[in-house]
C-alpha cells in the first residue's frame, strides 16, 4: 500500500492554516522607528530633516515637489536620513524617528469620506493597499474583492482581522463603496470565517483549503470568473483585490479621526508555534523576535512572510512594512538548502503549476542570462506560488529565478510583453 504521494501521480495537498490564535498581543510603541519613503525621480533632498519633531500621524513628503509620502507611526524626532536600496534596485529614503514618551497626535486628518481624503492621508495604511488606483481615468474597476484570506502557509494574520475587527471591517466596506463607487464588494474568507463574514455589508464568497487558491489571479479567477492576462494586474480586468487588514483601516480611520499606525503580523517561531503580534509600524524586526522571546543564532533563516513566498533577510533591524504579514524563524539546517544542480527532466514542476508553464525549460533559460527567450515562454504568467521549487527534486532555486527574470524584462527598456 502507497502511504506517501508520488508528485507524478499527485499533487502536494497544502493547506492553509486556520488555526487562529486566540489573542493578539500587543507590544509597546518600540524605542526607534524605520520608515521607508519611496525616492522619486528629480528629488533633491527629502522634505523632513533630521533633528526635526514628529507627531503620531503625520505626514513626511519625499520632498517638496511630490505628493509621496509616510506616516510617521510614533511622536519623536527624526535622528538619521539614508539612503536604503532593496534587493531588486528600488531607492528608499530610511527616515530613523526616535520616539518619546508623551504621544501627540496631528490634527491635518480629513475625516471627510472621499476618495481624495483617502489618497492625501491612508497610503501608508496596514496591508499596503493605494488608493490611487481608483482616481486613474484609463481603469475602470467594477468589482472589489476584499481578500480575508492569507496568501501563504501558516499564516494567519487577515484571518484574525476577521474574527477581531468585524465593526472596522464593515464600516470600512461603506467607505469603500462610497468613496469608488463600486458597488459589487465581494469578501473572500476561508470556510471557516463564512459565519463572521456574514452581515459585514459585502456578499460573501468561501476560499478553498488548498493552496495556492488565495494568490490574487486564482482568487480572481474562482470568485470573479475573469482570467487575469500574463503579466497584467487584477485591476486590468475590472478588479481590485484588497487586504481586508486594509479595509478594517478605512473604517477606523474614519470612524476614530486617527491614522491607523500599527500592523498585526504573524510571528512564526523555530518550533512552528504561531502567535498574532501587533506593533507599530517601522519597529525593528530584533524588538517583535525579543517580545516573542526567539532569539537567533548563526545560520538561522530569518524570513519575511510564510515558508512558499516568504524572502530571506539579512538584519533583524529591518522594520515592519505596511505590507509584512508574516516573520517566520528557521533552525539552521532546517530549511531547505537549494542546490546549483543541473535540472533532471522530472517534470514535476511542469506537473505541479496552476499556471501550466514549462517551468523546467523557463528555468534553464533563465539560469544562464537569456531572460528575452524565456519572456517568450509564459514567464509572465507565473503567479509566483513557490510550488515548483517546493517539489523539486534537484533542489533548484525555480521561484527566485523566475522572480528575477521577470524584474529584469521590466527594467529593461527593450523587452515588450506580447
Amino acid at each position: 500500500m502507497v502511504k506517501t504521494s508520488f508528485w507524478g501521480i499527485t499533487k502536494p495537498a497544502l493547506r492553509y492554516n486556520n488555526s487562529v490564535p486566540a489573542s493578539i498581543k500587543d507590544m509597546p510603541v518600540p524605542a526607534t522607528v524605520t520608515l521607508f519613503l519611496k525616492e522619486e525621480r528629480g528629488k533633491i533632498e527629502t522634505a523632513a530633516r533630521p533633528g526635526d519633531s514628529v507627531k503620531t500621524g503625520e505626514r513626511l513628503f519625499s520632498s517638496e515637489n511630490h505628493d509621496h509620502y509616510v506616516v510617521s507611526t510614533v511622536t519623536g524626532t527624526i535622528v538619521d536620513i539614508s539612503r536604503y536600496t532593496d534587493a531588486y534596485g528600488q531607492v528608499y529614503d530610511a527616515i530613523k524617528i526616535h520616539s518619546q514618551d508623551e504621544e501627540i497626535w496631528d490634527g491635518e486628518f480629513n475625516k471627510e469620506e472621499t476618495l481624495k481624503s483617502a489618497i492625501n492621508f491612508l497610503e501608508s495604511l496596514p496591508g499596503g493597499f493605494s488608493f490611487r488606483i481608483f482616481s486613474n481615468p484609463a481603469v475602470s474597476i467594477d468589482t472589489i474583492v476584499i481578500c480575508g484570506v492569507d496568501e501563504d502557509l501558516l499564516v494567519t494574520t487577515r484571518q484574525q482581522i476577521v474574527k477581531s475587527e468585524a465593526s472596522n471591517i464593515n464600516a470600512g466596506i461603506e467607505i469603500l463603496r462610497k468613496i469608488t463607487g463600486v458597488k459589487n464588494i465581494i469578501l473572500a474568507v476561508p470556510e471557516t470565517l463564512s459565519s463572521e463574514a456574514r452581515g459585514m455589508g459585502a456578499k460573501v464568497k468561501t476560499v478553498s483549503p488548498l493552496y495556492p487558491h488565495a494568490l490574487p489571479p486564482i482568487l480572481v479567477k474562482d470568485i470573479v470568473k475573469r482570467v487575469v492576462p500574463a503579466g497584467k494586474r487584477p485591476e486590468e480586468v475590472g478588479v481590485s483585490v484588497i487586504s481586508v487588514e486594509s479595509v478594517a483601516g478605512l473604517g477606523s480611520a474614519f470612524g476614530t479621526g486617527k491614522i491607523p499606525v500599527t500592523k498585526l503580523l504573524t510571528v512564526i517561531d523555530k518550533g512552528g508555534s504561531i502567535s498574532n503580534i501587533r506593533c507599530r509600524i517601522g519597529t525593528p524586526i530584533g524588538d517583535v523576535l525579543a517580545v516573542c522571546h526567539i532569539s537567533l543564532d548563526e545560520m538561522d533563516r530569518l524570513i519575511l512572510g510564510g515558508p512558499m513566498r516568504g524572502v530571506s533577510t539579512y538584519s533583524k533591524e529591518l522594520p515592519v512594512e505596511p505590507n509584512t504579514d508574516a516573520i517566520l524563524v528557521q533552525n539552521k539546517g532546517e530549511g531547505l538548502v537549494v542546490k546549483d544542480h543541473p535540472c533532471i527532466n522530472c517534470g514535476a514542476c511542469v506537473r505541479v503549476c496552476p499556471a501550466g508553464i514549462q517551468v523546467n525549460l523557463l528555468g534553464r533559460y533563465i539560469e544562464f542570462g537569456r531572460y528575452e527567450e524565456a519572456g517568450n515562454y509564459d514567464l509572465f504568467s507565473c503567479i509566483e506560488c513557490g510550488l515548483c521549487a517546493y517539489v523539486c527534486i534537484a533542489r533548484r532555486p525555480l521561484l527566485q529565478f523566475i522572480i528575477t527574470a521577470k524584474h529584469e524584462l521590466q527594467v529593461s527598456k527593450h523587452f515588450i510583453l506580447v
